[in-house]
């Protein structure tokens, strides 16, 4: 049985399109690298949870997050805390470094995600529709974090 969240991110990434995360009204959404644009479905439904865990694992101090996911194989991958994939296993690791550097702990569950398919598919009149609590722009992503990312290993 999970934990009772304090906090649930909603993330989604759509192939070429791009990639973003929501959570209590903050959202962010990106497009792919060129380094990225070959990765597979999961590295690039992993990597906006990483990005989120670094965008906002500051306001997460002590608290139990739920990382909400369309894609089984990363919602396993984050409840075993392991991954046989190297590029999946450096971005787990760059996920649990930022859960220990924050103090918050973290599970995922599978769902069906229509607010979070809306925004990494840049469908914006759908995603207001579906949160209308949304903050009207989307959090700044520093570089740095991009950077630190989708650098080679």
């Amino acid at each position: 049985m999970l934990p009772e969240a304090d906090v649930e991110v909603s993330s989604d990434a759509a192939g070429l399109l791009g990639n973003g995360a929501y959570v209590q009204g903050q959202w962010f959404a990106g497009s792919w690298a060129p380094s990225q644009q070959l990765q597979s479905i999961a590295y690039k439904e992993l990597f906006p949870i990483v990005l989120a865990a670094h965008v906002w694992g500051h306001s997460w101090v002590k608290k139990h997050l739920l990382f909400r996911s369309d894609n089984d194989g990363v919602v396993h991958i984050l409840n075993t805390r392991t991954s046989r994939v190297p590029c999946l296993m450096r971005l787990l690791r760059s996920l649990l470094f930022s859960a220990a550097r924050h103090s918050f702990s973290f599970s995922s569950q599978h769902v069906p995600n229509q607010l979070a398919d809306a925004r990494s598919r840049s469908n914006w009149q759908e995603f207001r529709r579906l949160s209308p609590e949304a903050r009207p722009l989307p959090t700044v992503v520093p570089p740095e974090f991009l950077a630190e990312l989708t650098s080679p290993p």
